[in-house]
């Protein structure tokens, strides 16, 4: 028989804005039943419209994630998280990441799984002015050349003076 791994990666959301930070599970498995792996090595490549943030034992030299899985026994697999920041770079369409894998069976053949790609889709359209806002309605003073900023649980949110008053808020 000759060894053969297998490569998932799956973003945990859907959509995302700017200033999200979105988490993928990458998992590599050894598909074979009798067949040690060594030396599993994931390297996933980002687009440009995703900030690399952080992961669970992983690399990161400023264009690719590296993850040394290490050793698969027969059957085992092994998984890591990945984070990154949603930019703006693109404003509305599709970020993938594109991921390879790679080990020396203890037969010394060369494994590999991939590419796989991964997809989450960036939804970074401006915030209108209007809206409606709930509650007693209090005036609201706002210098010329100041920002009016309120946090939601997902973003900061601020409106410039000069974009209130071309809206006819004084």
């Amino acid at each position: 028989p000759r060894a053969m791994i297998g490569l998932d990666q799956t973003f945990r959301q859907a959509t995302a804005s700017i200033g999200d930070v979105v988490s993928m599970v990458i998992t590599v498995e050894n598909r074979t039943d009798s067949i040690r792996v060594d030396n599993v090595r994931v390297v996933e490549s980002p687009p440009a419209s995703l900030d690399f943030a952080s992961g669970d034992g992983v690399t990161f030299d400023g264009r690719t994630v590296g993850w040394n899985a290490g050793t698969l026994a027969p059957g085992a697999s092994r998984s890591t998280t990945v984070r990154f920041v949603v930019n703006s770079r693109e404003s509305k369409g599709w970020a993938r990441v594109t991921g390879n894998a790679a080990g020396l069976a203890e037969s010394g053949d060369d494994v590999s799984a991939g590419p796989v790609v991964a997809s989450i889709r960036i939804d970074n359209e401006e915030i209108g002015i209007e809206g409606v806002i709930l509650g007693e309605p209090a005036p609201i003073t706002v210098e010329e050349g100041l920002a009016l900023e309120f946090d939601t649980p997902s973003k900061k949110v601020e409106f410039w003076s000069d974009q209130l008053a071309a809206k006819g808020f004084d």
